[in-house]
């Protein structure tokens, strides 16, 4: 289950379109998808990610690296392929 409220990824969509809008979405999506598998053609878009060093709070020198925390941010359709 996507959590709707949480960053977008490289390609700039929100998780929360796709749980909004999940009803419209799925035939094409379907579609998409299954052509995906057909054709073995997984679009270069979707195999990249993007990471994120972000500051965790109370650290007292940033200087270091175990002072920030990773995040890496997929584009959102891959997340419910």
């Amino acid at each position: 289950k996507m959590k709707p409220y949480k960053a977008a990824g490289n390609d700039g969509l929100s998780n929360s379109i796709f749980t909004h809008c999940r009803e419209c979405l799925v035939h094409k999506l379907t579609k998409l998808f299954r052509a995906t598998f057909n054709l073995k053609h997984y679009p270069k878009e979707w195999q990249e990610s993007l990471t994120i060093a972000l500051r965790k709070d109370g650290k007292p020198d940033y200087s270091k690296a175990k002072a920030y925390q990773p995040i890496t941010l997929l584009a959102a359709i891959t997340k419910i392929l």
